[in-house]
């Protein structure tokens, strides 16, 4: 945390020194141009020469209050902004520094890209086994660094939405997670994508089958407009994806890589046999092979399909996920899938 507080406040240290120079040729300007028309020697209350000195006392003034702030970097996890109060700034300050000591730092990512990472400066995402932190550059009144630590297990969704409130060249890193989303505004679209790939490595991505453009904006609304129905669509979707993991897990622990295409089978119940009919005409559009339709004992109608693919993870969550986007406003329940094991 003292590392990421003296980062930050070296570049606002930079940024406060041009600023100073900017200032000094600002001024120079100001008095070769107006020597002739401005007595300087004139600094009575009310004259012009008062009020530039004022002005340019109290800019000066500040500007050295926030040179001496920097001089210092937080400690203790005094940066740090806890929004769920799970503990101390001290304790989880101590826990992020000894992850980062161990070397558990999973994805370090500026929300700009930069060439030269040497060169790298501004807002940032961390994320580590513990938390994801979102680093900004805006410290405090004492100067330091404001970092948000948002606890794994409160995050439910991370995305990248495109040209929100400033055009189609703006982007916003959206974090969903218990009550509240939060978010870091970058300008390249194409990195803070990749950044979002690479989170997806480590926080699941459970609506994979969806277009995230559009998606991060329904989501948004609902997660703001009814509260419910998001925990409802985001339980459903994490069931899923977990259901998924468990059935790849039974694979390879039977000695599958998980690399050679094979038969996978699908089955889907519904209540309705118009509803079994128009699923799967859509599912056989998409390249599905129909095994069998069959009324069960109970009432309901069954409908199994197979495809041919590889059954890696993230390619079976997104044809699982586009399966049950199938049966969201119908009568029926997804029941799974499973293969044979293939050894090499």
């Amino acid at each position: 945390m003292a590392q990421e507080s003296e980062r930050v406040n070296k570049d606002t240290r930079k940024a406060l020194l041009k600023a100073i120079i900017v200032l000094i040729v600002a001024v120079a300007i100001i008095y070769f141009l107006g020597r002739d028309s401005i007595n300087f020697s004139d600094i009575s209350y009310n004259s012009v020469s008062f009020y530039l000195i004022f002005c340019v006392g109290i800019i000066f003034f500040s500007t050295v209050i926030k040179l001496f702030a920097t001089s210092r970097a937080a400690m203790n996890g005094e940066n740090l902004i806890l929004p769920y109060g799970e503990d101390t700034q001290e304790c989880v300050g101590k826990l992020i520094d000894q992850e980062a000591l161990d070397g558990k730092i999973l994805v370090d990512e500026y929300i700009d890209e930069f060439t030269d990472r040497k060169k790298a400066s501004g807002e940032k995402i961390v994320l580590i086994p513990s938390y994801l932190l979102l680093c900004s550059t805006k410290g405090g009144i004492k100067g330091i660094s404001k970092v948000t630590a948002i606890p794994r297990d409160k995050i439910y969704w991370v995305c990248a939405q495109v040209g929100r409130k400033g055009g189609p060249f703006r982007v916003r890193l959206l974090v969903f997670a218990e009550n509240k989303i939060f978010h870091l505004i970058g300008a390249d679209i194409e990195h803070v994508k990749n950044v979002v790939d690479i989170l997806y490595q480590y926080i699941p991505n459970f609506f994979s089958c969806y277009d995230p453009f559009y998606l991060s904006y329904e989501l948004e609304e609902i997660f703001t407009k009814n509260h419910a129905e998001f925990l409802r669509l985001y339980e459903r979707y994490h069931t899923n994806w977990t259901n998924d993991y468990n059935v790849c897990d039974i694979l390879v622990q039977n000695g599958d890589h998980l690399i050679i295409p094979r038969e996978i089978d699908f089955f889907i119940y519904f209540k309705k046999e118009s509803d079994m009919g128009n699923v799967a005409e859509k599912l056989l559009e998409q390249g599905f092979a129909e095994m069998s339709r069959e009324k069960t004992e109970n009432g309901d109608y069954g409908l199994s399909l197979t495809l041919n693919m590889v059954p890696d993870m993230n390619d079976i969550n997104m044809v699982t996920s586009g399966i049950l986007s199938l049966l969201e406003n119908i009568d029926a329940t997804f029941d799974g899938w499973g293969c044979t094991v293939v050894k090499e």
